[in-house]
């Protein structure tokens, strides 16, 4: 498995919380404001997650995120 760099790691909490607590996914806008980073940065960051396996995305659609793996499964193993 591909381990995450602890932003990478930070985001998909993150994502996972948000998607939890919401319903539905965050906005990149919301994922830069929680760790302090641009929105396409958080675009480049999850195309990272959607080539390690963690997130599926959606680019044409807003708050299209879905999670494969959580960070829980990256540190159980």
């Amino acid at each position: 498995m591909i381990k995450l760099s602890t932003k990478q790691a930070l985001v998909l909490e993150f994502v996972e919380w948000h998607i939890n607590e919401n319903g539905y996914a965050p906005t990149y806008q919301e994922i830069g404001n929680m760790i302090g980073i641009q929105p396409n940065s958080v675009h480049r960051m999850m195309m990272i997650l959607e080539e390690k396996g963690y997130v599926k995305t959606e680019m044409s659609k807003a708050r299209a995120i879905k999670v494969l793996k959580g960070v829980q499964n990256d540190f159980s193993n």
